[in-house]
């Protein structure tokens, strides 16, 4: 892409926003017409050693992988909000984002905006993206509310990590768990295109607030989006040429949430095909030209690298049905806190099988349970109560023999599988200065021996700018 026209782009949006700056949004049409958005830029450091997911064969980018970048993104992003009536309302969100990692002369050639499925509505080359991240429209009638378009849908309560949260996939290319733990998952799950009712039940015996919602989503299946081969944060081994399996999509659920007795509930179903997918190695690695000759032999087709010495793979996308629950109860007499219970049964879960070349399936059970509580721990901040989260992660196998686990291979979307997996996690967070510096902690813990610990501070200055040190 033309890099005028890309400069152009981004001055433009910047122009659109930033000339009012010393408001927090622009108002028009008598306030029926909203617009604000943010500036933003983000780099991250490279302390760790070598990525072994670059390196592979001849034909990868041979790099000393003594990066000190890891990411050095800039984002501009516009949000529009126009009432056409009380009963009538469209949204659209709009971002440009460039990424400069490259300026580091130690980071491989790597493809930053990998993510591409029919109707993403987007631009974009290795370096830049201009793409349309929502695009809905609402209507209210009576107790009916409908959203069409391009949207998120969020089912569940679970802190940085998805449970029931399972609508929407997640564009891991660039941004991967820690903005999920920070800034929840709407930056980091992908939108798409449905039809989702919602239908409130006032007049419901005994359960308050009752809601029924239903969602369709008619677009092919999107999958999660991993970092591409030779970015930094690649997570799949080079070697392996992976190709996916477009579903045809058609995917659906539904949800019944209400109050009961002070307890918050909710039921799930979500009948959709696996985000993350299932690898399965279909042939032997390449050493010719396609054509049977060498690669090395003169003459013949031209020959891409990145098809030599690379595993062929297929990334399938196989059938799931979802099924859940949640409770939340937040007991204010005695314990001050909140206790968060969810639960979700996958019936004949897709795994790889190890060596097999095939879908394996098991039963599969998982829970969270979390207690959350402000406290006042006036040794540590004597004018803000500190805000403690604690939560359990189990998933258990169904049925499954232990040798046939034992010979399984490490799925692209967490370890290897166990007949039980726990995962505890520990937050704390508090202010100080009148809001305007925000600590936050975050500890997980695996208890097959692994650990993740992510501190993180956000620095306010006025109203319009923010610094996030993590």
């Amino acid at each position: 892409m033309n890099k005028t026209f890309k400069l152009f782009v981004i001055l433009a949006v910047l122009a659109a926003f930033l000339a009012p700056s010393e408001v927090p949004a622009l108002e028009y049409m008598d306030g029926k017409l909203n617009i604000n958005g943010f500036l933003q830029t983000q780099y991250r450091l490279h302390v760790a050693g070598k990525n072994p997911n670059n390196e592979s064969n001849i034909c990868v980018d041979k790099k000393n992988d003594k990066n000190d970048t890891n990411m050095w993104r800039s984002t501009v992003q516009l949000e529009i909000n126009y009432e056409a009536t009380p009963l009538w309302n469209w949204f659209a969100k709009v971002r440009a984002h460039t990424e400069q990692a490259r300026q580091d002369k130690d980071v491989r050639k790597f493809e930053a905006f990998p993510k591409e499925y029919p109707g993403d509505f987007k631009i974009e080359d290795d370096d830049f993206m201009l793409e349309l991240a929502e695009f809905y429209t609402d209507i209210t009638a009576g107790d009916m509310w409908l959203r069409l378009g391009k949207q998120q849908v969020s089912w569940g309560q679970t802190d940085g990590f998805r449970l029931l949260d399972v609508i929407n996939p997640n564009d891991f290319s660039w941004r991967l768990i820690s903005d999920a733990l920070y800034e929840g998952h709407d930056n980091v799950r992908e939108s798409l295109w449905m039809v989702r009712l919602n239908y409130s039940m006032p007049m419901l015996p005994v359960i308050d607030n009752a809601n029924l919602e239903l969602l369709y989503i008619p677009q092919k299946h999107v999958w999660d989006e991993l970092p591409s081969t030779g970015s930094p944060y690649n997570v799949v081994p080079a070697v392996l040429d992976i190709h996916h399996e477009r579903q045809d999509g058609h995917e659906w659920g539904t949800k019944f949430s209400g109050i009961w007795g002070g307890l918050e509930f909710s039921l799930n179903y979500f009948r959709a095909y696996s985000d993350y997918g299932v690898t399965i190695v279909t042939g032997p690695p390449r050493f010719d030209d396609g054509w049977g000759a060498p690669f090395f032999a003169p003459g013949g087709p031209p020959f891409t690298c990145n098809d030599y010495g690379r595993l062929k793979s297929t990334a399938k996308h196989p059938l799931m049905h979802h099924v859940g629950w949640s409770a939340s109860y937040d007991e204010n007499e005695f314990s001050k806190a909140v206790y968060r219970l969810e639960f979700l049964w996958e019936p004949n879960r897709p795994y790889e099988g190890g060596g097999n070349a095939k879908v394996s399936r098991i039963n599969t059970i998982k829970y969270m349970f979390g207690i959350d509580r402000p406290t006042w721990m006036r040794w540590l901040n004597s004018r803000r109560t500190v805000s403690l989260g604690f939560q359990m992660f189990q998933t258990l196998t169904i049925n499954a023999d232990s040798g046939e686990l034992r010979d399984r291979i490490i799925t692209l979307d967490g370890g290897q599988v166990q007949s039980t997996t726990t995962l505890f996690t520990f937050a704390a967070d508090t202010q100080y200065y009148s809001d305007r510096v925000h600590p936050i902690l975050f500890y997980a813990y695996d208890t097959r021996g692994g650990y993740w610990f992510a501190p993180q501070c956000e620095f306010l200055w006025g109203d319009n700018w923010r610094l996030y040190v993590m």
